[in-house]
């Protein structure tokens, strides 16, 4: 889970309200970026780096807001985008239920909820909402807000690194693959 997982408040579990906040006492927010940036972004493998992270449910809690919005960790663009300005281009998928859980954004429909994790480069989320009625109305939305060539670049960009990760996991066959079939 990027970032923060580990750090809920108590201790508790931050799939449920007693636990939905990640604390980082001593201001340590930035300790939970080096799994990420110093080792899931320099991997000695065919990809180099990590290829997909999960935001967790958690919020990452400041009173100054210092880590973003107190949003779950999907729909924090300013968190996420932390390994997107690294250079990462690896897929994100988010945690089942956020979008029903709402996560600091219970006072948002699905559809907003929905256009926070796009906007925050999220690639794909995780089970619970009907995707056309959540789906096709962001989509609309997006074409109104930045044109047709900008929103459907921003949705080809999540499928292409959606099967990147497939097919470099092999979840495809790959005919014109150099790798010996035995």
């Amino acid at each position: 889970h990027f970032v923060g997982g580990g750090t809920v408040e108590g201790g508790r579990n931050d799939h449920n309200d007693a636990g939905k906040f990640d604390v980082f006492p001593g201001n340590n927010f930035n300790a939970h970026l080096i799994p990420f940036l110093d080792g899931g972004m320099k991997l000695d493998s065919k990809t180099g780096e990590m290829a997909a992270v999960m935001p967790n449910y958690g919020i990452a809690y400041s009173e100054d807001e210092e880590y973003g919005p107190l949003w779950g960790g999907a729909y924090n663009a300013r968190n996420i985008g932390i390994l997107r300005n690294a250079g990462w281009d690896g897929m994100i998928t988010t945690d089942w239920g956020i979008i029903e859980s709402g996560r600091g954004t219970e006072d948002l429909d699905e559809q907003q909820r929905y256009r926070l994790m796009i906007d925050a480069t999220v690639d794909q989320y995780g089970g619970g909402c009907e995707p056309t009625e959540v789906g096709d109305p962001v989509y609309e939305q997006m074409v109104s807000d930045m044109g047709k060539d900008d929103a459907l670049a921003r949705v080809q960009d999540s499928a292409r690194r959606i099967f990147k990760l497939m097919a470099n996991v092999e979840l495809f066959d790959q005919p014109y693959s150099d790798r010996t079939v035995a």
